[in-house]
């Protein structure tokens, strides 16, 4: 059976507009391409997709995300959250083909995107849970680029437009672009493969003619594969004897120099890329673990802090309850997110310097607040304390009172600044410098924490050893007394109490 081809090509964006794309985003695209959980509720089994080629889909997407915060509309303005900046692409073999077959045409088409597509290519993934054998691909434009790049319908269409042309006929250019586009992959890829262009319901065809047509894309196949291997044949016999007359041995040797100096940038470049890959995993993993091990610190310690505060265990001491409490009250910092924040500056040099000048200035702003302050209230009661007739020293306290006011307003806008610099301070303190110092405080707070319950052990088996001592003195003590004298027999013996 020669079957048909499927190629389909839709456009999304980071937030799915009002009746767009089925109500998918670049997002909830990926993770249905991901078999994440929840996002493919039509599949019964879902299962890992296999990555073919460039990176997983949930890293293009977030790369086409990157795109489209940089990226401008026709107008020049900028792209809206609803603007396209995700190609997706799907691929599918028919069932009743043989797997061997399929393997073929996945990797003629992953050819012929990369060489359609180049660097616009971001990911191509197969998936094994549906009926139908197929591949998933997706593309973002380059910096600088219109989306309509990638798509070649909507660029016939935008062509159109520019041109003047009215909306039916842009609707004529869209559709015939991408007839032309499903032509030349059938050409080039699916031809070669056996498949036909079109099905037999979309052309009205009845079996017999369908089976006719199918028949005869097997044997032009078959065909075009034997010419393309005649072809292959002449054309090394060709090129051989070329380089048999023509090619001389100063250029032989050239370009065996030039190919070994390709072959060692290629390895540098693949070395150093796969260097920079394992320094982003471990990365990646490490900022996982740290991640679980700040959760597992913040649960045990949420956990333990009623013993510290509020019902601390039967049979501690005072001074191990004070312990205990202050401890408690020396960590609460790490329950505020601004203060984890402050601290995180500070514990660099750069960063502890420019908060010391801030609240140095900060200090003298309100100094000086304090000053212009205190002047206008003192010349205020002067004022308050003239006879009507001293028109002149009104005047003068008039101007004076007026300067203690303006200090004053300056003061206080010099305060306003100076908070909004130490905010934009904090803020520019990126977010995983902040998580890796709040991780290492969480640490240090449980081997404080797990010191503190050592000394207590160590004092309660003191403790218990002490007595056990005591207790072992006073039966030696009592072993080393005399015994009692016998009493004579009708003695008196005072009475029991």
């Amino acid at each position: 059976m020669a079957g048909y081809q499927f190629h389909h090509l839709e456009s999304y964006a980071r937030v799915a507009g009002a009746g767009k794309a089925g109500g998918h985003s670049i997002y909830t695209i990926a993770a249905e391409a991901e078999r994440q959980e929840g996002a493919c509720d039509h599949v019964p089994s879902p299962q890992p997709p296999t990555l073919l080629y460039g990176c997983m889909p949930s890293e293009a997407a977030q790369q086409a995300a990157v795109w489209a915060e940089h990226a401008k509309d026709s107008r020049g303005h900028a792209l809206r959250k609803d603007g396209l900046c995700l190609g997706a692409g799907v691929i599918t073999w028919p069932s009743e083909r043989s797997p061997e077959e399929w393997e073929a045409y996945r990797d003629s088409s992953i050819s012929w995107l990369l060489a359609k597509h180049g660097n616009r290519l971001l990911s191509v993934v197969e998936h094994h849970d549906e009926p139908h054998k197929h591949i998933h691909y997706y593309l973002i434009p380059q910096a600088g680029e219109r989306f309509d790049v990638l798509h070649p319908g909507r660029a016939a269409a935008a062509a159109a437009k520019a041109a003047g042309a009215k909306k039916g006929d842009q609707n004529k250019a869209y559709k015939d672009a991408m007839r032309q586009w499903q032509a030349d992959f059938h050409r080039e890829v699916s031809a070669h493969h056996g498949l036909t262009r079109l099905g037999p319901q979309r052309r009205r065809l009845t079996r017999a003619e369908w089976k006719a047509e199918q028949g005869e894309a097997e044997r032009q196949a078959a065909e075009a594969a034997r010419l393309a291997r005649s072809t292959e044949l002449v054309d090394l016999q060709r090129e051989n004897l070329a380089q048999a007359t023509a090619l001389t041995e100063a250029r032989a040797e050239r370009l065996a120099q030039d190919r070994r100096a390709l072959q060692e940038i290629i390895q540098q470049a693949q070395r150093e890329s796969a260097v920079r890959a394992k320094q982003i995993r471990a990365q990646a993993s490490a900022a996982f673990q740290s991640s679980i091990d700040s959760r597992r610190r913040r649960e045990e310690w949420q956990r333990q802090r009623p013993g510290l505060t509020s019902s601390p265990p039967t049979g501690l001491t005072y001074a191990q309850i004070e312990r205990r409490r202050e401890l408690a009250a020396w960590w609460n910092w790490l329950e505020d997110p601004a203060d984890i924040r402050r601290r995180s500056v500070e514990a660099s040099r750069q960063g502890r310097e420019a908060l010391r000048q801030i609240e140095e200035r900060l200090r003298q702003a309100r100094e000086a607040e304090r000053r212009a302050d205190a002047q206008a209230r003192e010349v205020q009661e002067r004022l308050a304390g003239l006879k009507p007739l001293q028109i002149f020293e009104k005047t003068r306290l008039a101007s004076e009172l007026q300067a203690a006011e303006k200090a004053l307003a300056e003061a206080k806008a010099e305060q306003k600044r100076l908070a909004v610099d130490e905010k934009k301070l904090l803020s520019a303190c990126p977010a995983e410098v902040v998580a890796k110092y709040q991780h290492s405080q969480e640490a240090e707070r449980e081997k404080a924490l797990a010191e503190l319950l050592r000394r207590e052990a160590q004092e309660i088996e003191g403790e218990r050893r002490r007595e056990e001592a005591e207790a072992k003195a006073r039966g030696e003590r009592r072993a080393m007394r005399p015994a009692p004298k016998p009493k004579k027999p009708g003695g008196w013996e005072p009475p029991r109490p």
